[in-house]
């Protein structure tokens, strides 16, 4: 019976959460000399995919290329409107990260990189991380050939995170933020407090000169008795 070829074809592209935001700017820092480098860098892509796949994020080198290009043009935006407004700060969350990966670079003009239509690097990704041809099962011996180590790569990648791990990078992240807010409103309680008792030495310190004003009346109004009856018994 003839084999029918196909092309395997992505899946759903990956949706990128918090945790893999931070996962991949660590990763793009690390690597932004070799993204730099006057070589194809699509085996950094590729490097990169494999990484984040360890730590539950799986995506592919394209995904990878795509969102840091997104991440650039985002961060080209915010710099913009950041110089347009005398300096003030941005207002996205991964701005300073990114400015400290590619702040340093000349920026181009974003209008004349939004008129490129062709990404040099596609070809390059395409080459180095070939699609697979999916042959369907017959029981015959082509079909329990070796894979090559570029599709045992992209199956890597393509095989589901193992949800332990996953759910506890997830977790771990809100873990964080929750920290971060009750840590925020715990400050906010003790400036209150501090303030409060602030305002009440303030009152006690009042109500103590207050009583000093009248014992110091009272102790007048004696004197002025004393002048008096003392005045009446002369006369």
């Amino acid at each position: 019976m003839e084999n029918k070829k196909g092309k395997r074809s992505y899946k759903t592209r990956y949706t990128w959460k918090p945790y893999g935001d931070e996962a991949l700017l660590d990763l793009w820092a690390k690597n932004i000399e070799e993204l730099r480098g006057p070589r194809r860098s699509g085996h950094v892509y590729l490097e990169i995919a494999k990484e984040l796949s360890r730590h539950g994020i799986n995506v592919f080198a394209e995904e990878v290329k795509t969102k840091i290009h997104n991440l650039t043009s985002k961060y080209r935006k915010e710099r913009a409107n950041v110089e347009c407004s005398g300096g003030g700060p941005s207002e996205w969350i991964y701005y300073t990260k990114v400015h400290q990966i590619i702040g340093g670079q000349p920026i181009p003009n974003i209008q004349t990189e939004e008129c490129i239509t062709e990404d040099p690097l596609e070809n390059t990704i395409k080459r180095e991380e070939p699609e697979l041809e999916i042959f369907p099962s017959s029981g015959s011996e082509s079909d329990s050939a070796p894979r090559s180590q570029s599709a045992t790569m992209r199956q890597s990648q393509n095989a589901p995170a193992s949800p332990i791990y996953s759910k506890a990078t997830e977790t771990e992240y809100y873990r964080k933020q929750i920290l971060n807010e009750f840590r925020k409103c715990n400050e906010q309680i003790h400036n209150g407090i501090a303030r409060i008792e602030d305002f009440g030495r303030k009152m006690l310190q009042l109500e103590e000169e207050k009583i000093m004003l009248l014992r110091e009346y009272l102790n007048n109004a004696k004197d002025i008795k004393t002048i008096f009856e003392n005045h009446l018994n002369k006369n």
